[in-house]
């Protein structure tokens, strides 16, 4: 099956949940632009029907099949674009010093455009109605928010 490469991940994300029986999960990519003149991450999906399933896909060119370029799926319960980049680096996974910011606040994002034009302008449009004269203060943008 042609598809979106999104389409083939979703499939062998959804094994588990769908019992799928499926085996040799092959993404085979294609240079979408030149073949069909598209702006889309396409390729072949091939797969066997067995009683048995597999979790994971083998990733390849449809140019060059028999080059692996990458394979994911399902390892140890997770779901990884990579196996074998998560087997090197699994021994991380789940453990940071640092404390993840989903986001950026609105007022400590920085100004981003000026009334009049031109980098002299002093003058910035915070929102649609906050406008700040920066010539007169001095700002430190905070990324903490």
């Amino acid at each position: 099956m042609l598809c979106k490469t999104s389409v083939i991940r979703n499939i062998v994300r959804d094994i588990p949940r769908l019992k799928l029986k499926i085996s040799n999960v092959r993404e085979m990519l294609i240079d979408a632009k030149k073949e069909f003149n598209i702006n889309a991450n396409a390729a072949l999906f091939v797969a066997d029907f067995n009683t048995h399933g597999e979790k994971f896909c083998l990733v390849s060119s449809l140019y060059e099949p028999n080059v692996k370029l990458r394979e994911y799926g399902w390892f140890h319960n997770k779901f990884v674009s990579d196996i074998g980049l998560y087997e090197k680096y699994k021994y991380i996974d789940g453990y940071s010093s640092f404390e993840w910011r989903q986001g950026v606040k609105h007022d400590a994002d920085v100004p981003d455009a000026c009334k009049s034009g031109g980098m002299s302008c002093p003058w910035f449009i915070l929102d649609a109605v906050d406008i700040m004269d920066l010539s007169k203060f001095y700002l430190k943008y905070r990324a903490d928010g």
